[in-house]
């Protein structure tokens, strides 16, 4: 990837070395990455919204999230994907159903991230 998202074919990342461009993907650390995921994942009001009743209700199933959101199903399913992905969520099938649940552990993680960079910023001032 270079500057950005999307994938580079063998032929991109061989030019942009030609040109003395850098593969920024490939120059962050897994934790920035990492970061950086929980990040987008988090720049949608409708996540953060549900991840918000989550924290409230301790679980809820698919159903439920698609009513108190107001969204389809396929959008619904796309933000349990996305949180997913990014750790902050834990997903389990009941049945035919999917209870979701907030990953406790990885939402303080990511807090106590933020507070190291606020500390950090903190002493620089």
């Amino acid at each position: 990837m270079l500057f950005g998202r999307g994938r580079v074919d063998r032929g991109s990342e061989e030019l942009a070395e030609s040109h003395g461009l850098i593969n920024l993907h490939l120059s962050m650390s897994a934790q920035s990455r990492h970061i950086a995921k929980i990040a987008r994942a988090l720049s949608e009001p409708a996540r953060v919204r549900l991840l918000q009743e989550l924290a409230q209700r301790g679980s809820m199933l698919c159903m439920e999230v698609q009513r108190l959101l107001r969204l389809a199903q396929p959008t619904v399913s796309h933000h349990i994907k996305t949180l997913a992905e990014a750790g902050l969520i834990e997903t389990e099938r009941q049945g035919r159903h999917l209870r979701i649940r907030l990953n406790s552990a990885a939402v303080e993680h990511f807090c106590r991230w933020l507070q190291v960079l606020v500390e950090r910023g903190s002493v620089t001032r």
